[in-house]
Formats: structure tokens, C-alpha cells, sequence
């Protein structure tokens, strides 16, 4: 059997157009700045915590406090929940994603595990609003780990003692290039998710515009395997 993880923003759930406004906002209002970086992979560890420490130690030359980081996620919450309450389908489904969660579900061949950079209330306020049903998913967020490489971790060992032992192969299903390094790192192999990964073969990855061709996205991460 086969683990594949997956990414939340940009790869299951459309997200960015909303999050690339309202998480600088937030950061912005919290910090008391007039702008900030918007080059999340530009950041050491692009995590919702991980970019506000950072922000703060470049742009304000201070040590990240934990009421700093509440500051801007009570902002964050506020900004993205008030605007679903106004447009409740502003944050849709990747294409075919619902259908590719079910297809993992019902297969012998893989089990799915979800490792997001996010924190996880507004994670799960967004996959609400694209429509998912998560409760029984294995998520790791964040708020549990704040360098995702970590919470990447503990979603695959999350899975591998729920499985009773280890995978085949793992594949990471990112939108990132952060995403990809990391996989990279942990020796996981990838699939990246979006027109940047489909057009271009980054460094010899394969990638998929979305999920609605299922035959398609399995074939890729056949070969993603056979690539380790």
C-alpha cells in the first residue's frame, strides 16, 4: 500500500485568491506594518506562524511573542470567516478533488493522510467551505507542528501505525515549491499541483492542473513511484 499525502491550500481547496489577500492584511493590522512580503516560498519555513516569526525578526528586529502570533490569527479568522459569511462558495473545491478523496478512500492500493502549512481552524474553515467532510481524516496542521516539514511527518507516522506498517512508497501532493522541497527532503516523492508544475516540469517532477481526470493523476503517481 501506498501513503499519499496531501497539501491543503491551492491543492484541495481554492484558497490563494482569498488567502493572498487577507493573511498580509492580517499580519499587517496585527504587526502594525504598511506592507509586507508576499513570496511564501521566499521564507524559510512558510507556515502561518513560521512567516509571521520571520516577518517580525526582519522587518521589526524582534523575537516573535506567542500573542503575537494570536493577534494576527484572531485577525486572519475574522477577515476570512466574515467573508464567507457574506460569500459562502468563495472558497470551492480543486476540480475533481472531492471525487479523487473518494476514489483514495475506497482503494486497497493507497490511504491518505493531510499536512498543511495552515493553521488549523482556518484550515478547516476553508475545507468547510469547499464542501469536505474531514472528521476522520488524518490532519496535521500548524498548530500541532509549526515547521511543516514536522507536521508532514507526523501525518505520514499518524497513518503508518494506523496502516499496522509501513507504505511502499509515499508521495507528498503540493502546490509549492516549498511543498517540493520538503518532500524532497523527507524522501518522499512528488506531485505538484497547478498550470507552474504542468507547463514547465520543474526539476523533472510531474504535475497535474487538478483532479478531475483521475486515470491521469493515478498514472502520475505511478510514476512518481517508480521514479524513487
Amino acid at each position: 500500500m501506498n501513503l499519499i499525502l496531501l497539501d491543503i491550500d491551492g491543492t484541495l481547496v481554492d484558497s490563494l485568491p482569498l488567502e493572498n489577500v487577507f493573511f498580509p492584511q492580517a499580519i499587517c493590522e496585527g504587526l502594525n506594518l504598511p506592507r509586507i512580503k508576499t513570496d511564501w516560498d521566499s521564507f524559510a519555513n512558510p507556515t502561518d506562524s513560521g512567516i509571521i516569526r520571520e516577518v517580525m525578526r526582519e522587518e521589526l528586529g524582534k523575537l516573535c511573542h506567542p500573542d503575537d502570533v494570536e493577534r494576527c490569527k484572531e485577525r486572519f479568522i475574522e477577515l476570512l470567516s466574515g467573508h464567507l459569511d457574506q460569500q459562502p462558495a468563495a472558497i470551492p473545491p480543486i476540480a475533481g478533488a472531492h471525487r479523487f478523496i473518494e476514489h483514495l478512500e475506497d482503494s486497497e492500493n493507497y490511504m491518505f493522510a493531510v499536512a498543511t502549512a495552515g493553521w488549523r481552524f482556518t484550515s478547516e474553515l476553508k475545507l468547510t467551505a469547499a464542501g469536505f467532510d474531514f472528521d476522520e481524516w488524518i490532519l496535521y496542521s500548524c498548530c500541532e507542528y509549526e515547521y511543516k516539514k514536522e507536521a508532514m511527518k507526523a501525518a505520514y507516522q499518524d497513518a503508518r501505525q494506523k496502516h499496522g506498517k509501513d507504505f511502499d512508497a509515499i508521495v507528498y501532493i503540493g502546490d509549492s515549491r516549498s511543498d517540493m522541497r520538503f518532500a524532497n527532503e523527507l524522501g518522499y516523492q512528488f506531485l505538484g499541483r497547478g498550470d507552474e508544475f504542468v507547463e514547465s516540469n520543474i526539476w523533472g517532477v510531474e504535475g497535474i492542473a487538478d483532479f478531475t481526470d483521475i486515470r491521469l493523476v493515478e498514472g502520475k503517481i505511478r510514476r512518481a513511484i517508480k521514479s524513487a
